[in-house]
C-alpha cells in the first residue's frame, strides 16, 4: 500500500492539466479468489461490490474535485 500511495502523488502533475486524476483505493482483505489463500473468512473481508462503489463514487465526481486516496476497512 505505501508503495501506491507514494507513487500516486507523483502522478498527479503533468497530466491533472489534462485533466487526468488517479485515486489510490486502499482495501483491506477482500472477498475474491484473489485472497482465498487468506485465514479469514468472507465474513471478515470486504465485499468486491463495497470496493466497485467507491470506484464508482470516484467516477462521477465533476471536474473541481479531486479524492487522492480512499482507504477502506472492515467494520
Amino acid at each position: 500500500m505505501a508503495a501506491l500511495t507514494q507513487f500516486r502523488p507523483g502522478s498527479q502533475t503533468p497530466p491533472v492539466e489534462a485533466g487526468v486524476r488517479a485515486l489510490a483505493i486502499c482495501p483491506g482483505f477482500v472477498d475474491t479468489p484473489m485472497a482465498s489463500s487468506s485465514s479469514l473468512g468472507g465474513e471478515q473481508m470486504i465485499q468486491p461490490a463495497d470496493v466497485a462503489e467507491v470506484v464508482r463514487m470516484a467516477l462521477r465526481l465533476g471536474a473541481t474535485a479531486r479524492v487522492p486516496e480512499v482507504l477502506i476497512e472492515i467494520t
